[in-house]
């Protein structure tokens, strides 16, 4: 039965408990699944401790957090098992694939040859000069071809370089919404991050007050800003089985949640840009009514600046 437990809260400025109690991880728990939402790292130092104490495999979803850390530890290293993404949407980008971190040897060798058909080993070259019949491939399971290349590979070289400067500008677009927005009646802005931790500000989330959040959204796309839902609740799409979709809890994160990433590679000289579509947010959630359609006409010239290198 899958809990819900997410490692950063609603509330504006805060953070929520780790699941230390049975109520969140009760004793049939097979494995605790973390998700760093939007880049945050949350508590996940006491999650694994948790997990590690009671024998639980932890598995984290680091695909937004490939720059965050928690007193030191790279989000991604703290489980058994992580998943980091590399598409063409995120902050380090190789144009698609990601990386899988497995800690037990055993697994990681079951895991690669999963990623390449289910053979035991990719090619027979190493064993030409030791086998008779080299050219001979066992396929101990059935699995896909899900490894990268030397292309993806060259990009994502020049990528990590450029890494802390991508971050950087993040970070700075991050903090100008925080800034404008501040203070603004009917939005929730991302909780701060603790102290020792770093984000890699792939999302920059607000809540807004449901009676306004569908007309915000609609109002930003008239002026060429596209703001998105991240991400459905897997309890309640029509793929998952009725009995574990009424078991779990979902909590409002989805129809409050409008997430507008910062684009990796924007110019500085698009500042500007950035600093006037916070206002328009500003002004649709502490205006809600039929007056609100209009709010941003005089803005009409601000655009979402979407550039990745």
């Amino acid at each position: 039965m899958p809990v819900r437990s997410s490692a950063t809260s609603t509330s504006a400025r805060s953070t929520r408990p780790p699941p230390t109690s049975n109520a969140r991880c009760p004793p049939r728990t097979k494995a605790v699944l973390v998700l760093h939402y939007g880049g945050y790292p949350g508590d996940i130092a006491a999650i694994a401790a948790l997990c590690q104490e009671r024998g639980i495999p932890l598995i984290e979803d680091a695909a937004c957090a490939v720059a965050s850390t928690a007193d030191g530890t790279a989000c991604g290293a703290f489980g058994d098992v992580a998943m980091r993404s590399f598409d063409s949407m995120k902050v380090l980008v190789t144009g698609d694939g990601g990386m899988l971190y497995v800690k037990d040897r055993e697994l990681a060798l079951r895991a690669r040859q999963l990623a390449y058909h289910g053979l035991e080993r990719s090619s027979g070259f190493a064993n030409a000069r030791v086998s008779h019949r080299w050219w001979e491939l066992n396929v101990r399971d059935f699995g896909r071809r899900v490894v990268g290349n030397d292309i993806t590979a060259a990009i994502g070289s020049v990528q990590l370089r450029r890494l802390p400067d991508f971050v950087a500008r993040r970070r700075e677009i991050a903090e100008t919404y925080d800034w404008l927005l501040s203070g603004a009646a009917g939005v929730r802005l991302p909780p701060a991050l603790p102290a020792g931790h770093t984000s890699s500000y792939y999302f920059y989330w607000v809540q807004l007050d449901p009676a306004v959040r569908d007309q915000v959204a609609a109002d930003l796309l008239d002026q060429g800003v596209y703001t998105t839902l991240r991400y459905p609740p897997l309890h309640k799409v029509p793929g998952v089985p009725g009995r574990l979709r009424a078991a779990a809890r979902h909590r409002r994160l989805r129809r409050e949640h409008p997430a507008d990433p910062p684009a990796p590679g924007a110019r500085r000289h698009g500042g500007a840009r950035h600093r006037r579509r916070a206002p328009q947010v500003r002004r649709a959630a502490v205006r809600p009514g039929p007056e609100l359609s209009g709010a941003y006409r005089r803005d009409r010239g601000a655009r979402c600046v979407r550039r990745h290198a």
